[in-house]
């Protein structure tokens, strides 16, 4: 029986997307306008969709502001290694779609971000720098 784990309230992440593997970063390299500076904590939830070869629903949180995941059905490219998301990428800015371009490749340690007018928040890059990763339960 997990003790102490009801204590903490689900992350803004979570609460949108649940399940999945979990990365968790810290902001590092902002430039632009992005709505969180350097130091900031983020959470990025992966998950795969059932069915959908290489394809996955994703939540990216910094500090409290959404930078992608809204609306939470659209789907981008992921790789999947033994079960756990490693990999992702969506190139298209708000200028494209409705979120920033997102990147994560395998074996980097860093999610890059990057977006533009008509964003919420305009034109900035930054990059998160992976601290830990949680991976998801099948």
């Amino acid at each position: 029986e997990a003790v102490g784990t009801a204590s903490a309230p689900p992350s803004l992440a979570e609460q949108r997307l649940s399940g999945g593997t979990r990365f968790y970063g810290t902001v590092s390299d902002a430039h632009g306008a992005p709505p969180v500076h350097d130091g900031a904590p983020c959470e990025l939830g992966a998950v795969p969709v059932v069915g959908g070869a290489g394809e996955c629903r994703i939540f990216l949180e910094c500090g409290g502001y959404v930078l992608h995941g809204q609306p939470i059905r659209h789907t981008v490219p992921c790789s999947i290694t033994n079960g756990q998301v490693d990999g992702l990428r969506d190139p298209l800015t708000s200028a494209r779609d409705v979120d920033a371009a997102v990147e994560l490749v395998p074996g980097r340690g860093v999610i890059e971000v990057r977006d533009e007018s008509p964003g919420e928040y305009g034109r900035y890059t930054m990059r998160i720098t992976i601290d830990s990763v949680e991976p998801g339960r099948h």
